[in-house]
């Protein structure tokens, strides 16, 4: 959890914003995917930055680092 909140605060301090959604439609199957992470404002001319997990840590990871690829 202290990563995770790490990931955050680092995202809050670009300026930028972060919109986590749990999707309770998406808990069947294999792989369900019910998060989704959005990541916008500061650096995104080519559009949010959204990627859908299984795992929530994960996918905040995922998608602070293809943030971070934009900076």
């Amino acid at each position: 959890m202290e990563e995770l909140d790490s990931l955050l605060r680092a995202v809050a301090a670009t300026g930028a914003s972060m919109l986590i959604k749990v999707d309770g439609e998406r808990t069947d199957g294999v792989n369900p995917k019910i998060f989704t992470v959005v990541i916008s404002g500061v650096g995104d001319e080519a559009g949010p930055i959204r990627l859908d997990g299984a795992d929530l840590g994960r996918t905040v990871q995922r998608a602070v680092e293809a943030f971070d690829t934009r900076q």
